[in-house]
This record gives C-alpha cells, sequence and structure tokens, in this order.
C-alpha cells in the first residue's frame, strides 16, 4: 500500500522526490538514516496538491522545515 502511495506522489511532478533518502542530509545536527519518501515540493501549487492527496489518503508525514533542532532516528 505504501509503494502505490510512493508512485502516486512521484507521478506527480510537484518536484523533488528522494527514495529511502538519509535525513541526515537535511538536519543542522546531521543524524538520521533514511525515510520511505523525501519530498522537496518546487512551488507553492505543488505543495497544495502534495498535501490534498496526503490528506485525503491518511498518509503519514512529518514537515520538516529548515531541519532545524530535529533529530531524526537511524533506523
Amino acid at each position: 500500500m505504501l509503494e502505490q502511495h510512493v508512485n502516486a506522489i512521484k507521478a506527480m511532478d510537484i518536484g523533488e522526490c528522494l527514495d529511502y533518502e538519509p535525513m541526515y542530509k537535511h538536519t543542522t545536527y546531521k543524524v538520521g538514516g533514511p525515510c520511505v519518501l523525501y519530498v522537496k515540493v518546487k512551488d507553492i501549487p505543488s505543495l497544495k496538491q502534495l498535501m490534498n492527496y496526503i490528506v485525503t489518503n491518511q498518509v503519514p508525514y512529518f514537515v520538516i522545515g529548515n531541519g532545524s533542532n530535529l533529530l531524526f532516528s537511524d533506523k
């Protein structure tokens, strides 16, 4: 089921979508293992499209902003 959501989000052409992206690359503390799908939207309409999809389909998500003061598990 999760794979179906990943494929649907990638098909939207909303920006950069990276599978199993290490989160240490996106936090100021430089810690954290991979997330299933990392999405960096290209503009506000793309963000709205993504949010509509994930809320409608109840896909778990987390907005990180600039990645300041965040710790993600290495798992």
